[in-house]
């Protein structure tokens, strides 16, 4: 059985998408007025970094963890942040500190 406890904040650390892409999945969750903390400028690093630059980092990664790779014990990279780069839908929840 799992645990569901609140969230009661969210700390965004820098603006690489495996660091803020699943924050929209927890607004269900978040308590009542729970804050949303980043570092000055997070909102322009992300939009630079994954929007305008993204079509580049999305053709970096697929080498870089492999993705043309057929799936296999032998076809696959790993990387300290799992088998695999998560296919889901990405999104973030503004910061309001």
């Amino acid at each position: 059985m799992a645990l569901k406890l609140p969230v009661v904040a969210i700390i965004y650390t820098h603006s690489h998408t495996d660091h803020f892409g699943g924050a929209a999945g927890l607004a269900d969750f978040l308590v009542k007025d729970a804050p949303v903390i980043a570092p000055k400028g997070f909102l322009n690093a992300a939009i630079s970094e994954n929007v305008v630059a993204g079509p580049a980092m999305v053709r970096r990664a697929a080498y870089q963890f492999g993705g043309p790779l057929e799936k296999s014990a032998t076809g696959t990279l790993g990387s300290a942040i799992g088998p695999a780069i998560p296919q889901g839908t990405q999104g973030l929840l503004p910061p309001k500190v």
